[in-house]
């Protein structure tokens, strides 16, 4: 996955045997140990749900937002990146600084 963040993508798994896709990426599908192709995660979703985090095991600064998005066929689950959001809002993923590492976030469209 460090390899795919370090070229500002996120990129997801889709099985050649049984089709579903996951995240992030691996060479065996997760579901049933099919060979599985890289594929990249379309760049906007719609939140699926959302929790406003109150109390952090210290990496994060409270309070934080994060979310679980469909983006395509993918869900990935991620910190929300300058405020708020509501189940159904769209977001896209970003490659980024977080907390001082290069990680993916999301942003509200």
């Amino acid at each position: 996955m460090m390899q795919y963040l370090a070229q500002g993508k996120l990129v997801g798994g889709r099985c050649r045997r049984c089709g579903k896709a996951f995240f992030p990426h691996s060479a065996v599908c997760i579901y049933c140990g099919g060979e599985a192709a890289a594929e990249d995660v379309p760049k906007r979703g719609q939140v699926l749900t959302y929790s406003e985090v109150y109390v952090s095991n210290g990496r994060f600064k409270t309070p934080y937002t994060v979310a679980i998005v469909r983006f395509g066929d993918f869900q990935l689950p991620g910190y929300v990146m300058g405020g708020r959001v509501e189940i159904g809002d769209e977001v896209e993923w970003e490659v980024g600084e977080l907390e001082g590492e290069t990680w993916y976030f999301f942003k509200r469209v």
